[in-house]
């Protein structure tokens, strides 16, 4: 009788569990022999998509040749040094506003409009 007990209990946390997840939305599937079948909606995921990853590095270069273009590249380098003297928070702003390739050519074209 035990065993029968064991079975019961199983289906009901089974039927507990499909309760649960069907509680976050479901899709009705129909199987070959006609029965409509509830399923539980796939969570999506909530990683951050690539194109706001790929705005943000542009936006943040954008920033930094308007900053390169303003102040000019020398007076930029001395902030940028003196930052990098700080805390471990201001050495790691330091490091992103650190004078690369990319904003410093952003920074000269916008010099001439800035002029």
């Amino acid at each position: 009788m035990s065993g029968d007990f064991e079975g019961f209990d199983a289906r009901l946390r089974r039927i507990e569990r499909n309760k649960r997840q069907l509680a976050n939305g479901y899709e009705l599937h129909m199987q070959n022999d006609g029965l409509i079948v509830a399923r539980p909606r796939r969570s999506r995921s909530l990683g951050v998509p690539p194109r706001a990853i790929i705005l943000f590095i542009a936006g943040v270069l954008l920033f930094k040749g308007i900053l390169i273009a303003s102040l000019g590249p020398l007076a930029y380098g001395e902030r940028v040094t003196a930052l990098g003297n700080g805390s471990i928070v201001e050495q790691a702003g330091a490091w992103v506003m650190q004078i690369d390739p990319v904003s410093a050519e952003i920074g000269a074209r916008i010099a001439h409009y800035l002029k």
